[in-house]
């Protein structure tokens, strides 16, 4: 809500880039503390999906976007672009956090990096769509959709770090191409699914 309240961050779109950041901290740091000494236990998707479904409730509650129309002028605009950075940021986040852990071999990884995205991207949809449904309007929800899956989409393959993984024999793509398709992928579910 503050990064709302602050005239200048709305009118530069800092309070997106905020949201960015701190949605990528949450999830890198989740995934790399809850799994660093847990591997049999805790699964990196799961805990990615887990933080995209929570950051995208949290960000977008009734009660938030309530203390947010008094401060925009479009709250349609408001809620998409707050969607595509809050998937945007968590996706980003959690890919860096496997890129940069020691907990997934680099020659093995390239199967457990696409589940996560996929995981990322269906937790954010689910739960940017399921906010919409309860406190938007009806014509709020494909732009939501559109722009939640625009958002996983783009932090998935602006991370940088993916070249940190080996590609495995046999492959023709890289892992960015293989990224879009599973967080496009994991978005449509997460649409379907709410």
């Amino acid at each position: 809500m503050t990064f709302f309240s602050n005239d200048s961050f709305l009118e530069t779109g800092l309070s997106f880039d905020l949201t960015e950041d701190l949605t990528n901290h949450l999830s890198k740091a989740a995934i790399i503390n809850l799994t660093a000494d847990n591997l049999d236990q805790l699964d990196a998707s799961k805990i990615a999906e887990s933080i995209a479904f929570g950051s995208s409730m949290g960000a977008q509650n009734e009660k938030v976007i309530t203390n947010v129309i008094s401060q925009v002028s479009n709250i349609a605009n408001t809620r998409k672009l707050l969607a595509q950075s809050v998937a945007f940021g968590n996706m980003q986040g959690s890919l860096e956090a496997l890129s940069s852990g020691n907990f997934i071999d680099a020659q093995e990884g390239w199967d457990k990096v696409k589940e996560t995205a996929s995981s990322s991207a269906k937790g954010a949809m689910i739960g940017n769509v399921a906010n919409t449904i309860y406190f938007g309007s009806e014509s709020d929800l494909l732009p939501i959709i559109n722009f939640s899956a625009q958002g996983s989409t783009f932090g998935a393959t602006s991370t940088a770090s993916l070249t940190n993984f080996v590609k495995p024999d046999g492959l023709f793509e890289d892992l960015s191409v293989e990224v879009a398709r599973t967080s496009s992928h994991g978005a449509s579910l997460g649409a379907t699914f709410t």
